[in-house]
Order: C-alpha cells, then structure tokens, then sequence
C-alpha cells in the first residue's frame, strides 16, 4: 500500500507515467481507442495535445482531467461499466494485444474499491500497462 502512495505521489508530483512496451502493442493500444479520442476530448474538455498520441510517445498524463479521459476511452470500448462499477474482464483479455487472464484478475480488481471512478480506471489501466511492458522485456 505504501508503494502505491508513493507511486500516485510521485506520479502527481511529475504529471506523467511513463513506460517501455513494445512497438507493436503500442501500435495495437493507439489503433483501439483511436475511434473513441474526438468523442472523450470534447466530453472531458481536455487539450487534444494532452492526451492524443500519448500511447504511441510511451507515457499517460497523470491530472485527474487525464483520468477520466482514460475513463471514457475505457467506457468507449466497453471495457468499463458505469452504472455498476465494474471492468469487462472477458471483452478485455479479447481486445487488449498483450493482456493476460493474470494481468486482468490483478489489475482490474485491485481497485474496484476505489470510489473516484476516474482514478479507477486509470490506475488499473496504469497496473495493466506496467505488467504487460514487463512481461514484455523480462
């Protein structure tokens, strides 16, 4: 629990996670929520700058605005459902190029406890992203 204090900290302290997955899952992850980045920069009020592209430069803006961009791509998919708070763990292990049945349990669980809906969302997409780059250069 501390390493998670600490990691949110730091994260808030420097605005951004960055992380090391390879080119072909960065190409995947930019190509499935492309569809759904108009719709979330305009629902969330976001800059454009701030978030398109991010996947593909290795790094997700960290500001609770970018949180719940994440949110809406992750509802656009239909990865997450509002009304009950809960991840589509079956539709995500089918969509997301890299994902585990492992990884999902995790990370899609860790947090459900987590009343910031925004937060949710982003630190369990955060969780899958820093296993998956793992895994992939372990």
């Amino acid at each position: 629990m501390k390493l998670i204090i600490l990691f949110t900290f730091f994260c808030s302290i420097f605005g951004h996670f960055h992380f090391n997955a390879d080119d072909d899952l960065v190409e995947a992850w930019e190509a499935m929520v492309r569809p759904y980045e108009e719709k979330c920069v305009t629902e969330v009020n976001v800059k454009r700058e701030e978030v398109v592209g991010t996947i593909s430069r290795k790094v997700y803006p960290t500001l609770k605005i970018h949180q719940c961009y994440a949110k809406c791509l992750f509802e656009g998919l239909g990865f997450y459902e509002p009304k009950n708070g809960n991840f589509r763990i079956e539709l995500i292990l089918e969509q997301i190029k890299g994902m585990t049945k492992e990884i999902a349990d995790d990370c899609y669980t860790k947090y459900l406890d987590e009343k910031d809906e925004c937060r949710k969302v982003f630190s369990s997409i955060v969780c899958a992203t820093e296993k998956i780059s793992k895994v992939v250069y372990s």
